[in-house]
């Protein structure tokens, strides 16, 4: 099962690292969201400045938490 997944799927993925970038980004979002109120916690400010950092789009169904992240690309296939 477990290799029937890796090569179908996994093979197909980038694993892109969460590095200095990411970090100096996924602060940003941080301060910005918290002077506004708001928190859409941090596992999604850590994919948002992910996707920011390496100029990405996150296709997403939770809009409601990644369309609040300024300049960030944000799409819905569903």
């Amino acid at each position: 099962f477990w290799t029937k997944i890796e090569q179908e799927i996994i093979s197909r993925v980038t694993v892109v690292p969460f590095g200095h970038e990411e970090a100096i980004v996924a602060g940003d979002i941080l301060s910005d969201l918290k002077k506004e109120g708001r928190n859409i916690g941090l596992e999604d400010v850590m994919i948002g400045a992910t996707a920011m950092a390496n100029r990405f789009t996150v296709v997403t169904a939770n809009i409601r938490h990644f369309s609040q992240i300024k300049g960030l690309g944000v799409e819905n296939w569903l």
